[in-house]
């Protein structure tokens, strides 16, 4: 069972995958709980497990930049029409 560390890790990553949507959000935060859980049961500690994890912003960049690049499908004018007119860009205007 997770305790409040991993919980303060995923909810610290959840708001840093913001301009994901949803879905892929929720895929994310599954995977990587399911990494902490599964070093939990093979004996390692949270502290070790989230160490190794690094920071969750970090881990969000990461993400977050792996996402918009699979949606790199057609040109680059494409791409960043999506990336600023997407309702969950954090660079849209509203």
């Amino acid at each position: 069972m997770m305790g409040p560390n991993a919980r303060t890790y995923l909810d610290t990553l959840a708001g840093h995958l913001k301009n994901l949507p949803i879905a892929e959000k929720e895929d994310i935060l599954k995977e990587i709980e399911s990494h902490i859980l599964s070093g939990l049961e093979h004996g390692q500690s949270e502290d070790e497990i989230l160490k190794r994890l690094g920071d969750p912003k970090t881990l969000a960049t990461g993400y977050t930049g792996e996402y918009f690049l699979k949606q790199k499908t057609t040109s680059p004018r494409l791409f960043f029409h999506k990336l600023l007119f997407s309702p969950l860009s954090v660079f849209s205007v509203r």
